[in-house]
């Protein structure tokens, strides 16, 4: 039998950054931490993910971006991020198959382009947004 972790998440460097930057600073302050506490995890996509994955015997893991995602952002910011990230995940898809799969991004600040790039046709299993876009819950 194929054991599947669903919605096993990974960050790119360059969102970490931008979530430094953003508007609910404060509110996010303790989600970083903990975040920084994994990062090493959440940033790895290759090898040692892998090991992770065989020694408890997961066959594949579905990658979504981690919390808090792209929502909090500014809509331009949000949608060259999420972009940046689907990327991240195909090349990891394309890279090991037999391995992962993932839920893309969207930029919910940008309804348009939300649209647009859940409709890339880039080979994903679904998309993720989380519960927030432009400070509203």
């Amino acid at each position: 039998m194929k054991i599947i972790a669903l919605e096993e998440h990974f960050v790119v460097p360059e969102l970490m950054d931008a979530w430094q930057d953003g508007p609910d600073k404060a509110e996010e302050d303790s989600a970083l931490e903990r975040a920084r506490r994994v990062q090493r995890a959440l940033l790895d996509t290759g090898e040692q993910r892998i090991a992770d994955m065989d020694d408890p015997g997961v066959d594949v893991q579905v990658l979504s971006l981690t919390s808090p995602g792209v929502q909090n952002l500014p809509a331009p910011d949000a949608v060259s991020l999420a972009r940046q990230a689907n990327d991240a995940l195909a090349d990891v898809a394309a890279a090991h198959p037999d391995r992962f799969q993932g839920f893309a991004a969207i930029p919910t600040p940008d309804p348009a382009a939300a649209a647009e790039l859940g409709s890339t046709g880039q080979p994903t299993s679904g998309v993720t947004a989380r519960d927030r876009a432009g400070g509203a819950s």
